[in-house]
């Protein structure tokens, strides 16, 4: 029987950020892509993704995904086969995209300029370039009124790091190394309390990972789902 891979996106972003993976593995899994933009509290994006899942899946999420993947395994533990988190921590420590600012600037320019202001510095530089075409067309799709709950929801996000120690699913962990949202240390942190999780750290990548190195993360998540 196939695997079902359920794929979560970051603040900002939608399938896009995981076509490359998506066309490497869709003949060998079920693929989806989850909505985490109708809801503007990261438990009800997960309660959403839970009711849309089959009952076994594996799940991996980036940044405001990941958390959702947290909250998702929080909810029902024994339904997430296996587990992988991108760029994503489980802090509720403010950082930039959880500023009130970024909502004003939301309301008083635009989603573009949220996202130039977020994504393109959190790049590595070699990679930024090449991308821009496809990050640029991919803000353009961003629903405004999604992006404010996005960023909702970022802003009450609670800590749950007391979760990690009792995940007992095949763990990945996934962190460019010039991430600046999530760092290798984070990750590090990370693995360590999460019971046989394994850490991989990816060159020459910052926090959009799946779109600059899509090859390395394809293979990461090939060799967690067991393939």
């Amino acid at each position: 029987m196939r695997q079902t891979l359920i794929l979560v996106p970051g603040l900002l972003c939608d399938a896009r950020l995981w076509r490359d993976q998506c066309r490497a593995l869709q003949d060998r899994v079920d693929i989806a892509v989850a909505d985490i933009g109708q809801d503007d509290r990261i438990e009800a994006m997960a309660e959403r993704l839970l009711r849309e899942a089959p009952d076994y899946f594996a799940l991996a999420g980036h940044a405001l995904g990941g958390r959702v993947a947290l909250a998702a395994y929080a909810a029902a533990p024994e339904r997430v086969t296996r587990l992988a988190l991108i760029g994503a921590g489980p802090s509720a420590a403010p950082d930039e995209a959880a500023s009130p600012a970024l909502a004003d600037m939301l309301h008083d320019a635009g989603v573009e300029d949220i996202g130039e202001r977020l994504l393109f510095p959190a790049m590595h530089p070699g990679r930024r370039d090449g991308l821009l075409a496809d990050l640029k067309a991919m803000l353009a799709r961003a629903d405004p009124d999604a992006v404010k709950r996005q960023l909702h929801a970022l802003r009450n996000r609670a800590d749950i790091s007391d979760l990690l120690p009792l995940i007992a699913c095949p763990t990945l962990l996934l962190c460019g190394k010039e991430d600046r949202y999530a760092s290798p240390a984070c990750h590090e942190a990370m693995a360590a309390r999460i019971p046989g999780a394994r850490l991989d750290i990816i060159e020459e990548a910052g926090h959009m990972a799946p779109m600059e190195a899509p090859d390395a993360v394809t293979a990461a998540l090939s060799a967690w789902l067991g393939l």
